[in-house]
């Protein structure tokens, strides 16, 4: 339900006075220092699930080689690059029809997905950083809310219609933060790059920069559709860097698996801005492998239907 501006103003009042009444908790830049020690290799358990995902991953890739041609290994890659640009806004309940029908008549416009798969293996500075999160708002109803956050207007929790007040579990990072946040996720994500480890550690980073963007809320809307896109084209690049892994586009997406988990989802991130210690950390990472795993079996299905039809 769109609200009324008078509405609107004083909404927005109601949540900048209870952020600033410091009786709630807010995502700060601590939350960076959370990431710099987590001992993955360490944990036997969660070291089991990287390295069975990896596998997983090296039979589904050689099933795609197997199956179908190189003419439409790069289709079924394009395919899929299609679907996950209209179930990221779909799972936030952005109407995707129009982005669809975009994408069946010009084909490869411009999409975020396209521009950080150029982008891959060079520095990120904050005019790339603010082009690929736009370009994700571009064509739906929060195109008017691009750039980065310069209000204390957002928070995480419900707020019912029948409410006088909302219900806050916790306030994104303070707007007056957002760019030093911005510059300090930047300068460790370009400490990073084609920084590849033996460990598996690939499939770990991505889903700490999904988590860190999430969590810290850096732009006045699609942060999560963000950190979505963010994890799956790091993915790519990382693995992309190994001969046996290479492909054209990203084969691996886990956009539509997480529509059943939406609450879980959304639990996770906040435990990480709550805690912000190596469990909270630890269980996002184990969740997003989980919903990579689906991802992988749901692709393969999609394979044996396409390939049954030839």
């Amino acid at each position: 339900m769109l609200l009324s501006e008078t509405r609107k103003a004083r909404v927005e009042k109601i949540i900048e006075e209870k952020m600033a009444s410091g009786n709630y908790p807010v995502a700060d830049l601590t939350l960076f220092d959370s990431v710099k020690n987590l001992d993955i290799p360490g944990d036997k358990k969660l070291k089991l699930a990287i390295e069975y995902t990896y596998d997983e991953y090296i039979d589904y890739l050689k099933q795609i080689k197997e199956l179908l041609t190189e003419h439409k290994q790069k289709e079924f890659q394009r395919t899929l690059r299609n679907m996950d640009i209209i179930d990221n806004q779909a799972l936030e309940q952005e109407d995707s029809f129009l982005i669809a029908l975009s994408i069946q008549v010009t084909g490869d416009r411009k999409f975020a997905i396209t521009e950080m798969i150029k982008n891959y293996g060079n520095e990120l500075d904050r005019e790339k950083f603010l082009k690929f999160h736009d370009l994700i708002l571009k064509g739906t109803t929060s195109y008017d809310k691009l750039g980065f956050r310069d209000r204390n207007t957002k928070f995480v929790g419900t707020w019912a219609p029948n409410e006088e007040e909302p219900t806050i579990s916790y306030f994104p990072i303070d707007c007056r933060d957002v760019l030093k946040a911005a510059d300090l996720f930047m300068n460790f994500y370009n400490m990073h790059i084609n920084d590849l480890s033996k460990d598996y550690v690939e499939f770990v980073r991505p889903i700490v920069y999904h988590g860190l963007i999430a969590a810290l809320q850096l732009f006045n809307d699609g942060n999560t559709r963000y950190g979505r896109l963010f994890q799956h084209v790091e993915l790519w690049g990382m693995l992309s860097q190994y001969d046996d892994t290479k492909t054209e586009l990203p084969i691996l997406y886990a956009t539509r698996q997480y529509v059943p988990y939406r609450e879980e989802y959304r639990r996770l991130i906040q435990n990480i801005v709550l805690h912000k210690d190596e469990e909270a950390w630890k269980e996002w990472i184990s969740f997003n492998l989980k919903r990579l795993q689906d991802g992988m079996y749901k692709a393969e299905e999609d394979l044996k239907q396409i390939t049954k039809r030839r």
